[in-house]
């Protein structure tokens, strides 16, 4: 018998030559959780194939669960993007869509999520297997995830469809195409958070991770109200008890040199701006920040030379309207980039 990773990555390169065929069917995933080199026992072996095995705590079931989840990674793959190329692709896809639906995953029904797997799987001794687990751990368990997962990736072909950890956007120019994989949707799950009639209101928003999602000419990827205000408080930056909020004095940085305190409120800056690329409101909400994190910097380095806001302003001002430092023949300015800190160690 071949070896397990033999195995593997042959039903890899035939998922990917009949990727585009829909009538091939897998059959031969239970040899492959069945392979002797997989288990240290005979016995382990003999139980898989006369099918007395029945899950449990145990290691051996925890091989077997590896096992036949690898072989479902092999047929049914996962493409992983990060949260900012899943912002970028929904923003191009979606830009002229009619159509936008958002929710959260909710749980997958056995037998639905069992029939969608046939489309792909003709095996029986795997289905029984399989139909063991998912009886024992529901979806908790790591093939239980998988097949919940496999079960959406069905659920939402023939859409642009773009997905984050639990939260998913779908998106289709025209009714029809977002209809034909709504009754699978619906079939497969006990509930679905969608909403009805599938078209969001200009008002009517959800949670996209950090940000928010709004139906209106197509997408929007907003940034929300609360997440300036959470960076100015992580780093204790403004005084919120006056409107507007007033910049303050970092003491945790008063030991710094000049341009390491400049550098440090200019590090902040860029990691939220990176943080917010695809946001549609992206300049108005850093406009915010950059507003309060000047005033700070500026009671900051005031406070580290015992001098006044005033003068340390005077003394900071470049061409251009800019606030920074001159160190040799470069330009340190406020607001531009992210240097490191370790680039200077010169005090004005």
């Amino acid at each position: 018998m071949r070896s397990p990773d033999v195995a593997l990555e042959q039903l890899k390169k035939q998922s990917e030559k009949h990727k585009n065929d829909p009538d091939y069917k897998f059959d031969e995933l239970s040899r492959y959780v069945r392979n002797p080199a997989l288990y240290p026992k005979e016995e382990m072996v003999q139980a898989l194939k006369n099918e007395s095995f029945k899950p449990d705590k145990s290691e051996f079931s925890k091989r077997v669960e590896a096992s036949a989840k690898a072989a479902l990674d092999a047929i049914f793959p996962e493409e992983k993007l990060s949260r900012d190329e899943c912002l970028r692709l929904a923003k191009e896809r979606l830009k002229s869509a009619r159509w936008l639906a958002a929710g959260v995953f909710p749980e997958v029904q056995r037998q639905p999520a069992i029939a969608i797997m046939r489309e792909r799987v003709d095996d029986p001794g795997f289905e029984r297997l399989l139909n063991k687990f998912l009886k024992s751990d529901g979806f908790n368990g790591i093939l239980g995830k998988k097949l919940q997962s496999v079960c959406w990736s069905r659920a939402l072909r023939g859409l642009t469809a773009v997905s984050l950890g639990p939260e998913f956007l779908l998106g289709a120019k025209t009714p029809e195409e977002i209809n034909s994989s709504i009754g699978i949707i619906q079939a497969c799950c006990q509930e679905v958070f969608l909403a009805e009639p599938l078209r969001l209101e200009a008002q009517k928003s959800v949670k996209f991770l950090t940000s928010v999602v709004r139906a209106k000419h197509g997408l929007q990827v907003l940034i929300p109200e609360a997440e300036v205000k959470d960076t100015l408080k992580r780093h204790g930056t403004a005084n919120f008890s006056r409107i507007p909020w007033r910049g303050k004095t970092v003491d945790s940085l008063l030991r710094m040199t000049d341009i390491e305190i400049l550098l440090t409120y200019n590090s902040w800056l860029e990691a939220f701006r990176l943080k917010h690329l695809q946001a549609d409101n992206a300049k108005e909400e850093l406009g915010k920040l950059r507003r309060i994190l000047r005033m700070s910097m500026l009671h900051t380095l005031a406070a580290a030379s015992d001098s006044t806001v005033k003068s340390v302003e005077r003394e900071m001002r470049l061409p251009g309207g800019r606030l920074g430092f001159i160190s040799g023949e470069r330009e340190i300015v406020f607001g531009e980039g992210c240097q490191s800190i370790a680039e200077s160690r010169v005090r004005r």
